[in-house]
């Protein structure tokens, strides 16, 4: 029996001690259905309103290049440009400035599937529509700004929120601490495409 002790010591210490890897990315389930890119062998595109471009435009690139210029953290298929063509968009970036009871939010993505909106836990989705609220995105820092701008992106593409303030998928009102998409991001990515 005494000999039994330290081995089985040994293990269970392997066994508490040995790394793992840990993610803290949520999914919706469901994703875009042509994916975001494949490495650059089947680009997407997003597509600016000029309702967005007048208040957001330097925001959304800098948000969009967060997610695409991703190699020096992991690789991701994501391979996304601007297109001044809006039906060869699948997404879609516009802003508004509303404040009533209705949209009491900074910005909000939807999901379509042809002309019908969808949820994302439910189906996967040919388009996704992001809306900037002036009337709440005013009163943020330009890098929280953009880090909305990328975390409603993480959304198009379908990530959904998570509870890590250093993920880009923590809500800003849920006190996210990066402008950016992290490791665990781009890994949820990974795993939907």
């Amino acid at each position: 029996m005494n000999k039994k002790l330290p081995l089985l010591f040994a293990i269970v210490a392997m066994i508490v001690f040995l790394p793992t890897d840990v993610f803290a990315y949520n999914l919706f389930g469901y994703k875009l259905t042509n994916g975001v890119g494949n490495w650059g062998k089947n680009r997407q595109y997003y597509y600016v309103h000029d309702s967005a471009k007048t208040y957001y435009k330097p925001l959304i690139k800098g948000a969009w290049d967060t997610w695409i210029h991703s190699s020096h953290i992991v690789s991701t298929p994501i391979s996304f440009r601007e297109t001044t063509n809006k039906k060869s968009a699948v997404v879609e970036l516009a802003s508004f400035s509303n404040n009533d009871s209705k949209h009491q939010y900074v910005a909000i993505t939807s999901f379509f599937r042809y002309q019908k909106e969808v949820e994302p836990w439910e189906s996967n989705w040919g388009w996704a529509k992001i809306d900037l609220n002036r009337f709440y995105m005013k009163n943020h820092l330009k890098a929280d700004q953009q880090g909305t701008i990328a975390h409603e992106i993480g959304h198009a593409m379908g990530l959904a929120h998570n509870g890590d303030s250093f993920s880009i998928m923590c809500p800003l009102a849920g006190g996210r601490k990066t402008a950016r998409p992290l490791r665990d991001d781009y890994e949820g990515i990974n795993v939907l495409y």
